[in-house]
């Protein structure tokens, strides 16, 4: 009896406490008010906070819903609508979030700002870049997204010549290259904080999440356990600052020292199959690279701000992106111009506050073959939005997909050295002949889901782990990221998820 009255009193006092709680995260769709078309990568904020997300490539979204009350306001924004806002309890019930065109409110602005031409505007945007974007200290939560596909070529040959080191031989190199699939593909979700200034970061992971192929579970493990003798044998020859590696093509060879290496860029346990470790600069590099790439002003992918003279411009009538009336801009490339596409620049600030741009017709760059060594960019398309934070504005989004072409044909041999007085001494070696070439198809996403400003001496405390954890799933599972603000996979994702 007393246990009943106990277990009666906790159930009361837990249901008392979730009165006026929110369910943990809400999800939903974003429309157009008429066409019921989705919106793509529309802004998704928390009103009064730097906390939001977007939709993703078919208009649907979910938002963490943690520390948010009923009461709080959800704005949505895209360009050329009418901001809408919605309160949170309203947005539980219902997901559809429909969004009218702002065609009637473009008409009550008055744009009193002076005409400028396109040269002159974008002349702006260089002069205000550093103003607008200021870099200062800030902690960014951070969700990343890397999918990467390259289909492996029938034709493609790696053939092992000679090998005498351990756990290598020809018959199991050449058997096991047989069972290479007729495509690789990597898919890893990361959600993580950034700390940095623009010029330094450090990276704190959260969690990290690596989609497996399913179908080649047993391959990996043939590949782990054929070849776990001769990667034993490389680790342990890490530990003696004697040992060494050189690596010769042609006239060409390199050293390949183990003083002064960092720590290994992957590394697997057997006796942990489900993870396997990461070093952590190797994840925050690809991050920083979207951001010097897609959001700076001087990068080379920006080249339609910074080289006018390789591009045409046509500037439409003035539109609006978050109630901010806002120049919209297309641009086409002449002879020398890789890009394609529209921005989109504050009216009042000069702050570039949207692009969207792509290889035109025809082009591609980083275009080269030599001694046996080919590449060539074949496609690049970008989306980019920003937010105004409380100081300057912030790279809310950054989504990226590319198509790379590669190519080698050459011979190789490694050998393994150990230091001696006079001569060094030749431990193993190998002997490759490696005709390859890849079409590889790559896409990243990046979204801030919250940013504060911190001070230089919170950033000094950040201590940066050297290594992050990856967590191995072999299936989509929609709880992987329960009660998580992340963009929500495609159905085409889903597709090869459930493959």
């Amino acid at each position: 009896m007393q246990k009943s009255i106990i277990y009666l009193f906790v159930l009361i006092l837990l249901g008392n406490m979730n009165v006026g709680a929110c369910p943990v995260s809400v999800s939903g769709i974003v429309l157009d008010a008429i066409t019921k078309e989705p919106l793509l990568y529309a802004n998704i904020e928390i009103q009064g906070k730097s906390r939001g997300t977007v939709s993703n490539s078919e208009g649907r979204f979910i938002l963490d819903t943690e520390e948010l009350t009923p009461d709080d306001t959800v704005v949505f924004s895209y360009v050329g609508y009418e901001t809408i806002k919605v309160r949170l309890e309203g947005l539980m019930k219902s997901g559809e979030v429909l969004m009218p065109q702002a065609s009637g409110l473009l008409k009550e602005i008055q744009i009193i700002a002076q005409k400028l031409s396109v040269e002159e505007i974008l002349k702006k945007v260089k002069d205000n870049f550093n103003k607008n974007h200021r870099a200062s200290f800030d902690k960014k939560h951070l969700f990343f997204h890397s999918y990467e596909r390259t289909p492996f070529n029938k034709d493609n040959q790696l053939v092992l010549k000679k090998s005498d080191f351990v756990g290598l031989d020809k018959a199991i190199f050449n058997e096991l290259f047989k069972k290479i699939p007729s495509e690789v593909v990597e898919y890893e979700d990361i959600i993580v904080n950034l700390y940095g200034n623009g010029t330094s970061y450090k990276l704190i992971p959260e969690k990290a999440i690596s989609l497996e192929d399913g179908s080649q579970k047993s391959l990996l493990k043939e590949f782990e356990d054929k070849l776990d003798a001769f990667f034993s044998d490389i680790e342990k020859s890490r530990e003696n600052e004697d040992i060494y590696y050189k690596i010769r093509t042609g006239i060409l060879s390199k050293k390949i020292d183990n003083e002064g290496t960092d720590e290994p860029t992957w590394t697997t346990n057997k006796n942990d199959t489900l993870n396997y470790t990461v070093n952590t600069n190797l994840v925050k590099s690809e991050i920083i690279y979207l951001l010097k790439e897609y959001t700076l002003a001087e990068s080379k992918n920006w080249e339609f701000i910074n080289s006018i003279r390789k591009y045409n411009y046509r500037m439409d009538d003035i539109t609006i992106v978050d109630e901010e009336p806002v120049y919209k801009i297309h641009f086409i490339p002449q002879k020398h111009g890789l890009f394609e596409g529209t921005m989109y620049i504050s009216t009042s600030s000069f702050a570039v506050l949207k692009l969207d741009f792509a290889f035109a017709k025809g082009k591609k760059s980083e275009n080269f073959k030599l001694l046996g060594v080919g590449h060539s960019m074949n496609f690049k398309e970008a989306h980019i939005i920003f937010q105004k934070g409380k100081t300057a504005y912030f790279p809310k989004f950054i989504s990226v997909k590319q198509n790379e072409f590669a190519s080698i044909d050459r011979s190789f041999s490694i050998t393994k050295k150990e230091k001696r007085f006079f001569i060094d001494k030749e431990l193993s070696e190998m002997k490759l002949d490696v005709e390859l070439s890849f079409n590889s198809e790559s896409k990243w996403e990046l979204l801030a889901m919250d940013a504060e400003d911190i001070d230089e001496s919170t950033y000094n405390r950040i201590i940066q782990p050297s290594t992050m954890k990856f967590k191995k799933e072999f299936a989509y599972n929609s709880e992987m990221w329960k009660n998580r603000t992340i963009l929500v996979p495609s159905s085409e994702l889903k597709k090869y998820q459930n493959k």
